[in-house]
């Protein structure tokens, strides 16, 4: 039976930063069986939780190489009657008698990181970061509402009127029509009504939904004078939004929301993460929710969210920049 502290080479009441280095040391030159061996060992002994119930085993003398897999289950009682083997209600009965219940398999052990981070740090606790990462994101949408509510359309309104105006005018005769619209499809599917007044109903329902997708149309075409400006709008958005994370991120590591929930950026080797890492790191998620309508939110969110599930608790921003968040100090 192998021992996790044996295998690393430390003692019993070694802290984090001993396990981590003997687990550093090993790694090196490793067969990949080996590595697989020290993985887990490294697993289970870097965290407080596994690394007591690992030690708590150990004490009571149970299989402690299998701690992960086999420490909750419950063997069933042999039967005589089935030569050793348990009847079906068996374990039923015996928990029963007992008054217990069998205890769920533990959660399946998360796989051990792939980033060895330099002695005195650590990965930030997902709480914390989830934190820092929802009041940024708040910054972000206030910022979001304000441009997009008020200073966009006051600025479009400003330098192209009769544009405006027009389109306006146009979303007016929309409105009229999808109320007609609607009271056509009303009577379309009244069945009090003859067929002929359902068929009427539903001719002219088609009519004004074409008449509404002509007059959209119509408002793509006017709204194309304006592009241009629109889309200069947008980048000093985005720069703006820049503004607000990277120089902080560059200069110490922290955006707002981390400096207040006390975690920080830095590079996969532990060393500052720059103004190229910082803006690698923004840019993309920013610009495609700004860019992209719809769609680009939700790409740009689901790439900072994915350190929820990632071994090494990176987003997918973070592997484009090569960075990492850790525990402030």
């Amino acid at each position: 039976m192998s021992d996790y502290y044996d295998l690393l080479g430390i003692e019993r009441g070694a802290d984090k930063d001993a396990i981590r280095s003997a687990y550093r040391d090993r790694l090196e030159g490793a067969s990949q069986s080996e590595r697989a061996k020290l993985n887990k060992a490294w697993n289970v002994l870097s965290d407080p939780v596994q690394r007591g119930r690992y030690d708590g085993a150990d004490a009571d003398g149970s299989a402690v190489d299998d701690i992960d897999d086999d420490d909750a289950r419950v063997p069933a009682r042999p039967s005589s009657r089935t030569g050793g083997r348990p009847t079906r209600g068996a374990g039923r009965a015996d928990r029963s008698a007992a008054g217990e219940r069998r205890p769920r398999p533990p959660a399946r052990e998360p796989l051990a990181p792939t980033i060895i981070l330099p002695d005195g740090m650590e990965m930030a606790p997902t709480r914390q970061r989830g934190t820092a990462l929802l009041i940024d994101f708040l910054i972000f949408f206030l910022i979001y509402i304000l441009a997009f509510a008020a200073l966009l359309p006051a600025m479009v309104n400003q330098r192209y009127p009769a544009q405006t105006k027009r389109i306006d005018a146009i979303n007016k005769e929309i409105t009229l029509l999808d109320k007609q619209k609607t009271k056509a499809d009303d009577r379309a599917g009244n069945s009090k009504l003859s067929k002929l007044e359902r068929d009427t109903a539903k001719a002219e329902a088609k009519t004004l939904d074409k008449q509404i997708t002509t007059r959209n149309d119509r408002i793509t075409t006017i709204s194309k004078d304006f592009q241009g400006f629109a889309l200069l709008l947008y980048a000093a958005i985005l720069v703006v939004m820049l503004a607000i994370v990277v120089p902080p991120t560059a200069l110490n590591g922290q955006t707002l929301g981390m400096r207040l929930r006390k975690v920080r950026v830095v590079r996969v080797d532990g060393s500052p993460v720059g103004w190229i890492g910082a803006l690698t790191r923004f840019l993309i998620p920013l610009a495609l929710a700004l860019f992209i309508p719809s769609i680009g939110a939700i790409v740009g969110l689901g790439m900072v969210v994915w350190f929820f599930r990632d071994r090494n608790r990176q987003g997918l921003h973070d592997k484009l920049a090569k960075t990492v968040v850790v525990a402030a100090d």
